[in-house]
């Protein structure tokens, strides 16, 4: 370490890195003689450190040390021979420490005297711009500190101007989107006319933001323009402290003058008495010289009888003037003292007159000549906070936009989705959506592979599964998938049309015909050994069939083909709570189906004018589909016609001889 410059840089980068530094090298101290202002500054500057803290004292921070004691202090501690570190004043074994406050005041007010120092300006200049003059009477270091209370009173008004200067991010006023692009999932399982809704409403939504970010009235807009209000008051605010800060020492230096005219004043009395003295004193000593005159022009006595008493009056005129001399000689001495009591007390008033004028510089240099840096972080959160508005205003219309283009986008497949459907219609008989409407069960006894379409299109997640299987080829035909068994088939228009000629399939819907179609298809070669299917269910099914092996089946074939999974529960009357609870708690996400079994004695038996089918005496019931629950009543569908609603209670389904049947779609 053998410069100013390599320690500095030394003590800085240790700061830096610890957020704080010991100097234990003092060798380190002495290369930054006359260097610890500089350095002092820069740390501050730099804000490589927080607070500076004495031992038994709280801490300070860089501004409030600088503000008590200058930072000139950092030159009278290496005068006077002590070592210090940043950070934190404490121990650590110099001969020489300031431990306490007590002390380093004490130092700095028996060093420091006459001392002007400019201090930094708004700009942020370093020490070495600065000029300071030292008056050193005699070669001593006898100094006074100026202790004004209207300087403490600026001073204390600049110590409260700290403004927090709230600078506004862009990113942080626009980090969410103002409408999410509509979810894939909530297009799913939609028809395209109704995503073709879907999509309409979110775009007249997205177009209606647009609008709102345009006059002003969108919620992110306005936080932000709110911000800016905010800063703009801050500004002004801090602005007006400026101006309190300035008035303050406009109203200081005045009262200053007015104490330096005052004091002007009692040192020209005083001058005046000094003069008033040295006339007196001038007139004495003319007296003295003349009784001095007359006493030495006085004969000598001459001794003769004769002249006996001639010779007493000679001497008793001798004595008298004598006496006189040395009453005016005293009373000389008496007006010299009197004059060197008036001259002390003159240098002390012109003393005082220069202690008000040295305080007077120290108010006037307290002036802001420039907005303090408090106003400028408020001036430039304003400016950040305006900028951040246009550029809120800017993205938001930005994301809107690009929002609203992608919707359309998304809305003119849709469109030509269903251009393509009225194009493939145009040259069919059949109507296939994926949905499943109004039918009314054939001569084919499966009542259980409808009344479980039928189920599925009560449910959201059982209506996806259904759009998910169901498939309109470009080509007019169409594709039925069962992803549970990994297994498709096509079918066309003729298949469509020599089933519903046949007249042993249903009536209504032509995606309920489709799924029979497709399912038969499926049973067929699963019976005759051309699929395989580890399930017993779905293998039992396809044998008891007969020649159509639609004519026997369970609820439970058709979520097992679409879905692969066999979590179904199953019960009865006995246990009527448990159906009523899982479709009350989980509608949208739940499959359910219900049976009567022949010879049934509860009250259903008797719904419907007497048609309700509970089964042939041979087989196990027939399968109905579960709707709804509401309370007690229960709401279910017979396949003979889906249009045809029969509502019951929980009570008469206890009573009746039923099985159900329930299964959670999706996980």
């Amino acid at each position: 370490m053998t410069n100013v410059n390599a320690a500095k840089d030394f003590i800085l980068n240790n700061i830096l890195n610890n957020s704080g530094f010991n100097i234990k090298d003092q060798k380190n101290i002495w290369a930054l003689a006359g260097e610890f202002e500089v350095l002092f500054e820069e740390m501050q500057d730099g804000q490589y450190g927080d607070t500076i803290q004495f031992e038994g004292y709280e801490s300070k921070t860089f501004d409030e040390f600088l503000e008590e004691f200058g930072p000139e202090i950092f030159e009278d501690l290496s005068q006077n021979n002590i070592w210090l570190n940043f950070s934190l004043f404490s121990n650590k074994g110099a001969k020489n420490f300031p431990n306490s406050v007590e002390t380093l005041t004490a130092l700095w007010n028996n060093n420091n005297t006459g001392r002007t120092t400019a201090r930094r300006d708004t700009a942020g200049s370093t020490a070495a711009s600065r000029t300071r003059t030292n008056n050193n009477n005699n070669n001593t270091n006898t100094k006074t500190v100026i202790n004004n209370e209207g300087l403490e009173k600026i001073r204390n008004l600049k110590n409260n101007t700290a403004v927090q200067a709230d600078t506004i991010a862009v990113q942080d006023e626009i980090s969410q989107p103002v409408i999410e692009k509509p979810a894939i999932d909530l297009l799913e399982g939609k028809t395209p006319e109704e995503k073709k809704t879907i999509l309409e409403q979110t775009i007249q939504s997205q177009r209606d933001n647009i609008s709102s970010i345009q006059n002003g009235s969108n919620e992110t807009v306005q936080r932000a323009e709110q911000r800016l209000q905010n800063a703009e008051n801050a500004m002004n605010q801090a602005i007006d402290r400026d101006n309190n800060i300035n008035n303050e020492v406009k109203a200081q230096v005045k009262e200053s003058e007015s104490a330096i005219t005052a004091k002007s004043g009692e040192v020209s009395a005083k001058q005046a008495e000094i003069a008033q003295t040295d006339a007196s004193i001038t007139q004495t000593q003319s007296t003295i010289s003349n009784l001095q005159s007359a006493l030495s022009s006085l004969p000598s006595p001459s001794g003769k009888e004769e002249d006996k008493e001639k010779d007493a009056k000679l001497a008793a005129r001798k004595a008298e003037l004598q006496s006189q001399i040395a009453a005016k000689q005293a009373e000389l001495a008496q007006l010299q003292a009197q004059k060197q009591q008036q001259e002390a007390e003159k240098a002390q008033l012109e003393g005082e007159k220069s202690q008000l004028e040295t305080q007077k510089e120290q108010i006037v240099a307290e002036e802001l000549k420039d907005a303090s840096p408090a106003t400028k972080a408020a001036i430039q959160a304003y400016e950040n906070s305006r900028t951040t508005v246009e550029n809120t205003k800017t993205n938001e219309l930005q994301k809107a936009q690009t929002q609203l283009n992608s919707t359309m986008e998304k809305l003119s497949e849709v469109e030509a989705e269903i251009e393509q459907q009225k194009n493939n219609k145009a040259n069919t008989n059949f109507d296939i959506n994926g949905i499943i409407d109004a039918f009314a069960q054939g001569q084919t006894g499966d009542c259980w592979l409808l009344s479980s379409l039928e189920s599925l299109s009560n449910s959201e997640e059982g209506r996806k599964l259904l759009q998910n299987a169901i498939q309109i080829n470009d080509d007019g035909t169409y594709t039925v998938k069962f992803d549970g068994a990994d297994w498709a088939i096509n079918i066309t228009d003729t298949d469509l049309r020599a089933a519903r000629n046949s007249g042993q399939y249903s009536n209504g819907d032509d995606d309920v015909l489709l799924m029979e179609v497709a399912m038969q298809n499926y049973l067929t070669q699963v019976r005759d050994g051309q699929v395989q299917i580890n399930s017993a269910d779905i293998n039992a099914t396809a044998a008891e069939g007969g020649i159509n092996p639609l004519n026997s089946g369970r609820s439970t074939n058709l979520t097992e083909l679409l879905t692969g999974k066999t979590n179904w529960s199953i019960g009865t009357g006995s246990n009527i709570d448990e159906l009523f609870n899982q479709i009350q708690n989980n509608r949208e996400n739940t499959f359910a189906t219900l049976s009567f079994k022949a010879g049934g004695n509860g009250a259903l038996n008797t719904l419907n004018a007497g048609t309700v089918v509970t089964g042939a005496s041979a087989d196990s019931g027939h399968l109905w589909s579960i709707k709804s629950v509401s309370g007690n009543n229960i709401t279910l569908v017979n396949p003979w016609d889906s249009e045809q609603e029969i509502v019951t209670t929980k009570d008469e389904l206890a009573k009746s001889d039923i099985q159900f049947t329930y299964q959670e779609l999706a996980a």
